[in-house]
C-alpha cells in the first residue's frame, strides 16, 4: 500500500525551517537526518524532492516513522548504521549533538558519509545565551541528565574542525528559522562590535559546515 501524505501546516513549516537551519533551500539531493524522531521533517523534505533517510535510536519513533510516513529509517546510532562513504549531499542534526557521548567522533562519521562539498547543519542549545545567564541552573537548555555536552560559538566550530569539517556559517536561528550568520569562511567574524553579543542573546545556535574536497 502506498504511504499516505497530508499537507504540511504553516506551523509545521516553521518547525521544519528551524530544523534545517540554514541549508540552502534551492539545493536537492540525498539528505540524512540524524536523530530524525517521528520523521515529520524528513517527510516534508521528501515532498520538496529530496531523497531522504533517517537514523534514530528510539525504537518506537522508528516504528512510527516507518508506519505513518513510509520512511527509510535505521534504528540505532549513525556509527552502527555503517553507511556508504561519500553518499549524502546533506546531513541535519537538530538538537542531537548535545546528547552524544562522543560528539567529535559522530561528526567524523558525518564527514565520512558526506560527499566532498556536502553540507552538515548542526543546531544545539547555546550555553552562552542570555537565558542561561539569567536563569543559571534553572535554564531549560541544561536538561540534565539528557544533555551530555553544551556548546558555545567557540566550541561548536572547534569540534567541527577537529572532525575535518570546514565551518561555513555560524550564528543563530531567527524567528523564521533562517541562519543569521556572523561568521563565514571568506570574511571570518563580522567586524561589527555587536556580533558576538547578538549570538549570545539567542538560545539556539546554528552552524553549517562542509566537507573539504580532497586535493
Amino acid at each position: 500500500m502506498c504511504a499516505q501524505f497530508r499537507p504540511v501546516r504553516f506551523v509545521e513549516w516553521k518547525a521544519i525551517a528551524l530544523s534545517i537551519g540554514g541549508l540552502c533551500g534551492q539545493r536537492r539531493g540525498r539528505l540524512l537526518d540524524v536523530g530524525c524522531g517521528s520523521g515529520r521533517f524528513l517527510t516534508a523534505m521528501r515532498s520538496l524532492r529530496w531523497e531522504v533517510m533517517g537514523v534514530e535510536p528510539d525504537p518506537e519513533a522508528v516504528k512510527g516513522a516507518q508506519a505513518e510516513f513510509g520512511l527509510n529509517v535505521f534504528h540505532g546510532t549513525l556509527e552502527e548504521a555503517c553507511l556508504q562513504s561519500g553518499y549524502f549531499d546533506a546531513i541535519t542534526m537538530n538538537h542531537v549533538i548535545e546528547h552524544l557521548a562522543d560528539p567529535v567522533g559522530t561528526l567524523k562519521e558525518c564527514c565520512r558519509v558526506l560527499k566532498p562539498g556536502g553540507e552538515l547543519v548542526i543546531v544545539p542549545p547555546n550555553i552562552v545565551s542570555l537565558g542561561h545567564k539569567i536563569f543559571t541552573r534553572g535554564w531549560r537548555g541544561l536538561e540534565p541528565p539528557r544533555y551530555l555536552y553544551l556548546f558555545s560559538p567557540g566550541t561548536l566550530p572547534a569540534c567541527a574542525q577537529r572532525a575535518g569539517l570546514n565551518v561555513q556559517r555560524l550564528g543563530w536561528l531567527d524567528v523564521y528559522g533562517r541562519l543569521a550568520a556572523q561568521y563565514d569562511e571568506t570574511t571570518g567574524l563580522s567586524n561589527r562590535a555587536s556580533s558576538l553579543g547578538q549570538i549570545c542573546w539567542n538560545r539556539v545556535l546554528g552552524c553549517r559546515v562542509q566537507v573539504v574536497p580532497a586535493e
